[in-house]
């Protein structure tokens, strides 16, 4: 349980470092392109892009995890995986594991129905970032039941979808910040918040009419794989 809680601390940590850079990056592009469409002048551009303060997160990752400490880490991570420790046979885990990915996902694909319910986009999209990662674990083992390339292209096209609205709508949240409001100035930042919502509109028609047409019978094929794997939860 130690070695298991503390490799997972090591995967948040380089997750964190990586996925804070990841998301300046996009939202630096996502602004840029903004601000094009807005025609904002070259030098209120220049200024903002100040405001994103990037870190340099592969120097950090490289400082905090050299090489070496990573192999160790890898090394510790496949002497836990050889050590299982569950009485339970592979299939009657897997079952219990994919069908419950399946239901977690399956709470949030309503709220796509409001454009308003901004958490939950965000949280339906991680419950298919879960569900892609345990489609493709079982892939291999379970190929007479789960039809792993095509459910894996299914859910990576949720999945950007769904990621792309999240980016516009934190790119809005940052530009209304009281630090970047201030920076920006009202003139600078009205035009700015009509063509960001015009784009937030865009992108949530397309990911919801996307979760609407695929979601529902994936999930279906999901349940039904998970019975056929093994016992389901009770």
């Amino acid at each position: 349980e130690r070695a298991f809680r503390r490799s997972k601390r090591r995967a948040k940590d380089l997750r964190r470092i990586m996925g804070a850079r990841r998301e300046a990056d996009v939202m630096r592009e996502d602004f840029l392109a903004l601000a094009r469409r807005a025609s904002m002048t070259e030098n209120d551009v220049q200024g903002a892009l100040a405001l994103f303060q990037l870190t340099d997160a592969v120097l950090t990752v490289k400082q905090a995890y050299p090489p070496s400490r990573l192999v160790r880490h890898g090394v510790d991570l496949m002497t836990l995986a050889e050590q299982p420790e569950s009485p339970l046979p592979l299939h009657d885990l897997a079952a219990s594991h994919l069908y419950r990915r399946a239901e977690q996902a399956a709470l949030h694909v309503d709220s796509l129905r409001d454009p308003k319910l901004v958490p939950e986009h965000h949280e339906l999209r991680i419950r298919f970032k879960s569900l892609r990662y345990s489609v493709e674990l079982m892939a291999e083992p379970f190929s007479e039941f789960i039809d792993g390339p095509g459910w894996v292209r299914t859910l990576k096209r949720l999945q950007d979808g769904l990621g792309v609205l999240n980016d516009i709508q934190d790119l809005i949240a940052w530009m209304n910040s009281k630090r970047v409001a201030k920076a920006l100035g009202k003139a600078a930042l009205q035009p700015l918040n009509v063509v960001a919502e015009q784009l937030q509109a865009e992108r949530y028609e397309t990911a919801r009419d996307l979760v609407q047409a695929e979601a529902p019978r994936l999930i279906s094929a999901l349940r039904r794989a998970a019975g056929h794997v093994g016992p389901l939860p009770a």
